[in-house]
């Protein structure tokens, strides 16, 4: 009977370690408001687009340059090789390649991509963090649901049509990162192929108003997570650990927050894929558009 109740238990005491460790580790973790720092030079090429980082400052200005870390630079791995071929071959703009903002363990390099029409921004993400390989696409939109719009349709022209929210797709499950304040909106479709994922995120863009980005896009998206850093700290989930307020650390309420959305995220795609959910919400759209259109 003991020997029953142990192998029964026994899973749910190593879930249970497993999360305790999760909520220390998050507890203790620095979150920067901006993570993409410039890398000092760059000797790849992945297109016929000027991609270093110089030419990067001279045509769009770096918001905010986290503390800079004299490391080497990161070289392009196979995998970000091929991800900037596909969009090079997608008509994206190359805005060049950075690296994360904390260093140390965190050695991932980043490559900018912007879509023609201006609404995307593609973040191909590459390296290691602790030794351990990751890589991850990030197609990102900002948005405001007071703003009607969508890909085609004209600016925002007032201060209510602002981005209030980021529409975020990703290939990888390890790159999700959890909101705080429900501005993120996050889709997970594992391994798709550029094409794939491109077309996905634009699908999503009929459900929210998107907002094309200004001539400068970083500065927009850099704008975008400061604001959200700020509704972050306004309800109490995170403190500054800096006087520039460039850093945070979750309070023990953020963390619980952080580590139930990480799971929730998680769990619940086992089950109800955002592939399915995507296609049912489209699918909703698509029967309110007919209700409301004259017959």
């Amino acid at each position: 009977m003991y020997t029953i109740l142990f192998l029964a238990l026994f899973p749910i005491g190593i879930f249970l370690a497993f999360v305790v460790v999760t909520v220390i580790i998050t507890l203790r973790e620095i979150h920067y408001v901006w993570y993409l720092a410039p890398q000092e030079s760059v000797s790849d090429s992945v297109s016929a687009s000027d991609t270093s980082s110089r030419a990067l400052n001279a045509r769009v200005d770096i918001p905010y340059q986290p503390p800079a870390y004299q490391q080497p630079t990161l070289p392009l791995t196979p995998y970000a090789g091929q991800k900037c071929r596909d969009f090079d071959s997608m008509q994206y703009e190359y805005l060049g390649d950075f690296r994360h903002a904390k260093g140390g363990i965190y050695k991932i390099r980043y490559d900018v991509w912007w879509s023609k029409d201006r609404y995307v921004l593609a973040l191909i993400e590459a390296g290691k963090v602790a030794g351990i390989p990751v890589s991850n696409v990030s197609l990102i939109t900002l948005g405001n649901p007071t703003h009607k719009g969508h890909p085609g349709s004209s600016p925002p022209q007032s201060a209510k049509d602002l981005p209030s929210i980021c529409i975020t797709t990703i290939v990888t499950e390890a790159a999700y990162e959890p909101d705080l304040t429900g501005a993120t909106q996050t889709m997970l479709f594992p391994h798709a192929n550029s094409g794939d994922q491109q077309r996905f995120h634009y699908q999503r863009l009929k459900l929210p108003s998107a907002v094309p980005f200004s001539a400068n896009p970083l500065e927009d998206l850099y704008q975008f997570r400061i604001a959200d850093a700020a509704r972050i700290f306004e309800s109490g989930n995170a403190q500054h650990i800096e006087t520039s307020q460039k850093m945070w650390r979750p309070t023990l309420r953020g963390t619980m927050r952080i580590v139930a959305d990480q799971y929730a995220f998680m769990l619940a795609r086992r089950f109800y894929s955002d592939k399915r959910r995507l296609r049912k919400q489209l699918g909703k759209l698509e029967s309110e558009s007919s209700r409301m259109s004259p017959t």
